[in-house]
């Protein structure tokens, strides 16, 4: 499969795109008239240019709509007021992306490219886990700057409602982050909390951005997703204003090789059952096919709902092949909450296509 990328306007930090995508030989930044009409294809839009042919063409209104109409379409500005002096009136309604010179910035925009071909998944959910007596307040500031940053970040202190289960909804939430960003201090270890988030996390595979703090080594090593050691004292950690946004960047750069992660656990214990069962299963793209019993699994790196579901269902019918397929998504349920159980047997019940917990 070839992943196309077209820069439309007057493009900027294209190399740096470049360079960022390197570990993604599928997906080419090409110019329009190159653009293979059978291939995925992303159009980004980053202003007026008179070299440019699509925005020079007198019928740009109705190409751009058409472009629009498919969802192929990412209207690119360094400030918020480009889109008012720069961006034409058929993409006005579109929610644009900044990118300015930061290192963030542009890996924010290899996220969005994967995600929008698939490559990447994901609920954007971030498990925040600390101890609270070492570094509270730094995760407080970590809790905020991911909202900011259109994260859904988990925190105990701010993310639970009053009267739930306190560890029923925090490994429920653990489980099904996209990653874990673990702010590891000397007293993390002693906190037998902690170290059952940790625990879960390795029991799982669920990634983790270990962010150390003047400790040792771990003996008890989770297959991290990617660490940072920083000598700094607690005081210093928690009244550090720029932490924050270092920890973010190293987390949007460590997204992909997260979702490889989850991706594998969930096909590693699929194809366990099914090795028991002694079926064949082949990977096609991203599907999985059982010829004998006549089924196509889709595997998902979160506790699916009824809005993903849809989707799935969607990528199904885009290939013929599977229209007499029976359908599943797969899923990992472990530390699944019963209120969150009952919704998924709702759906098999309901639905066409059915979820499976391949922990079951």
């Amino acid at each position: 499969m070839k992943y196309q990328v077209i820069p439309l306007g007057t493009p900027w930090r294209i190399d740096d795109l470049r360079n960022v995508l390197l570990d993604f030989p599928d997906i080419h930044i090409i110019n329009i008239n190159d653009v293979e009409k059978y291939n995925p294809v992303l159009y980004l839009y980053y202003g007026y240019s008179t070299n440019d042919a699509v925005i020079s063409d007198k019928n740009l209104e109705d190409r751009l709509k058409q472009i629009i109409s498919q969802k192929s379409i990412q209207p690119i500005a360094t400030q918020p007021g480009d889109f008012k002096t720069n961006i034409p009136k058929p993409l006005k309604p579109l929610n644009g992306f900044f990118l300015d010179e930061t290192d963030f910035s542009i890996q924010a925009l290899k996220n969005l490219i994967l995600s929008y071909f698939g490559i990447l998944e994901g609920n954007r959910k971030v498990f925040i886990s600390y101890h609270r007596d070492d570094l509270e307040k730094l995760a407080q500031n970590l809790f905020d700057r991911l909202i900011k940053k259109k994260y859904i970040p988990f925190l105990d202190s701010y993310s639970l409602k009053a009267g739930v289960d306190f560890q029923e909804y925090l490994r429920h939430e653990l489980v099904d982050s996209d990653i874990i960003i673990l702010l590891d201090t000397p007293g993390f270890n002693s906190s037998p909390y902690c170290m059952e988030e940790f625990n879960i996390a390795n029991a799982e595979n669920i990634p983790v951005l270990d962010i150390r703090f003047s400790i040792d080594e771990k003996k008890n090593m989770h297959q991290f997703c990617d660490y940072k050691d920083y000598q700094l004292t607690l005081e210093q950690a928690n009244s550090d204003d720029k932490l924050p946004e270092e920890i973010i960047l190293l987390m949007e750069r460590s997204r992909a090789n997260a979702f490889c992660i989850k991706r594998k656990f969930v096909l590693d214990e699929f194809n366990k059952r099914c090795s028991d069962l002694g079926l064949h299963i082949v990977e096609q793209g991203d599907f999985l096919l059982s010829d004998a019993t006549h089924e196509c699994f889709y595997p998902t790196t979160h506790i699916p709902d009824a809005r993903k579901v849809f989707d799935i269902d969607q990528r199904f019918k885009k290939t013929p092949l599977f229209s007499t397929y029976t359908k599943q998504v797969l899923y990992n349920g472990n530390y699944c909450r019963p209120d969150i159980e009952k919704h998924l047997e709702w759906l098999n019940n309901n639905l066409p296509i059915k979820v499976y917990n391949v922990t079951k």
